[in-house]
């Protein structure tokens, strides 16, 4: 994924319309786009794609993902060319051992795919649960390590079925590489 936050020199205005102040997510042929309003009038934008995508370097992939995505080309008109970029590699991992006395919940457990939008929900969730299982393991229970775990994977492989989905219904993209894969991908888990 290619991550763009304007940094305090490309400070803009969003618009004070309903659309400026939304999160907006836009689907291309190559991938996806992310956008939403930050404080200050900034704004942070992303797009996911393939690694194979950035082959032509961050700027000209930026571009070319722009004319692609009128919707999110148009909010991003009033900022200037990002000053910074990140590029980060993003999609569903599943943790599949812990170390002894370590108990991994999160992200750090199972990663999904940001499509989904359930990060901050597992987070919290796999948080109180880890902390339970960690609680009842420490007062004697030998299984609720064991317990939280399974319950992680089934949660991991309820996600690759929701993400399967998500992907499957941009139809008008079915035929380019970036949605067969995710759909292929997700029937494989």
């Amino acid at each position: 994924i290619a991550f763009v936050e304007p940094g305090p020199d490309t400070l803009a205005r969003l618009d004070a319309s309903e659309a400026g102040r939304a999160l907006l997510i836009e689907a291309t042929p190559r991938g996806w786009w992310y956008s939403a309003p930050l404080a200050e009038g900034r704004l942070v934008a992303a797009f996911m794609t393939d690694p194979a995508g950035l082959r032509e370097g961050r700027a000209p992939t930026w571009a070319r993902a722009r004319g692609l995505a009128p919707h999110t080309d148009e909010r991003l008109r009033c900022f200037a060319e990002p000053a910074r970029w990140w590029v980060r590699g993003a999609g569903p991992q599943l943790l599949e051992s812990t170390r002894p006395r370590q108990l991994a919940i999160g992200d750090a457990m199972r990663a999904g795919d940001p499509l989904a939008g359930q990060g901050i929900e597992h987070a919290l969730d796999s948080a109180a649960r880890g902390a339970a299982a960690l609680l009842a393991h420490e007062s004697g229970e030998a299984v609720a390590i064991e317990r939280y775990l399974a319950h992680e994977r089934e949660q991991f492989f309820e996600h690759l079925r929701i993400r399967e989905q998500l992907y499957a219904a941009v139809e008008r993209f079915a035929d380019q590489a970036f949605w067969r894969a995710r759909v292929s991908k997700a029937s494989e888990g």
